[in-house]
């Protein structure tokens, strides 16, 4: 079964919804709520090796912020994508910054499989985040969902 990305822009500061997922951490998506703002047509799961590819070989972790990362009682994750991830991250998140070709070796030697074109999923990937790391600001989130 493949899991789904979304991309959700909320209306909320990283205090807020700091609280929401303090006060209901097992139902943080329900109550951190917004319009989806991106499309990402391929698996979730790629978003998940991209981001141990991000945090390993770029140093780029979004898990480092008040609210980074609520993982729900199903086993699905939620990243808060913050005006603090915004500000030390999005010139690094430039799509032009990184290769198709190291993105697919990275992905296929991860997984431990051969699945090629998988470097433009990736490279879709991190478009998404650096579009998405565009749209925060002091009093917006983007809320990455994946499950």
């Amino acid at each position: 079964m493949s899991a789904i990305v979304t991309f959700t822009l909320v209306r909320e500061s990283a205090a807020v919804l700091q609280g929401i997922a303090e006060r209901t951490p097992g139902r943080f998506r329900k109550h951190a709520t917004g319009d989806e703002i991106f499309n990402y047509s391929w698996s979730g799961w790629v978003i998940g090796v991209l981001l141990a590819y991000l945090n390993e070989k770029h140093g780029v972790d979004f898990e480092t912020y008040i609210g980074a990362r609520v993982t729900d009682a199903e086993g699905s994750t939620t990243i808060v994508l913050t005006a603090d991830h915004k500000r030390q991250f999005l010139a690094r998140m430039q799509p032009g910054n990184f290769d198709e070709a190291e993105l697919e070796t990275y992905y296929n030697e991860f997984t431990e499989t051969e699945e090629p074109g998988i470097g433009r999923a990736m490279l879709d990937g991190i478009d998404c985040f650096h579009r998405s790391l565009g749209a925060v600001d002091d009093n917006a989130c983007v809320v990455v969902h994946i499950g």
